[in-house]
């Protein structure tokens, strides 16, 4: 089965439902994406650190989470699971600006 959109916000518009595969879901926090999108841009967690102004043991600590939620060891890993699921562009275009107003 093939989703229409791969990438949604959760319910509470607080994080990001990743569609990998119609059967896997990952689930990352703004911030984690954020850094996610700065990974396959090529960026590494010292350039996103000096970017959105954080500490680099920070940015890695961020990109160890992504890691275990993509079930990923190695950064580059993250790249060629993105890839391999089409999921690149996808990401790198999702607008997080346009997030939905939650319906009470």
């Amino acid at each position: 089965m093939l989703l229409n959109h791969t990438i949604h916000w959760n319910a509470d518009c607080t994080q990001i439902l990743i569609y990998l595969g119609s059967e896997r879901q990952v689930s990352l926090t703004i911030r984690e994406y954020h850094i996610l999108q700065e990974i396959l841009r090529g960026k590494t967690a010292l350039e996103i650190a000096t970017q959105k102004n954080l500490s680099p043991k920070t940015i890695e600590t961020y990109i160890m989470r992504i890691k275990l939620k993509l079930g990923c060891k190695k950064q580059r890993d993250i790249i060629s699971l993105l890839i391999w699921h089409d999921m690149a562009k996808e990401i790198l275009l999702f607008d997080l600006v346009a997030k939905p107003t939650p319906i009470d």
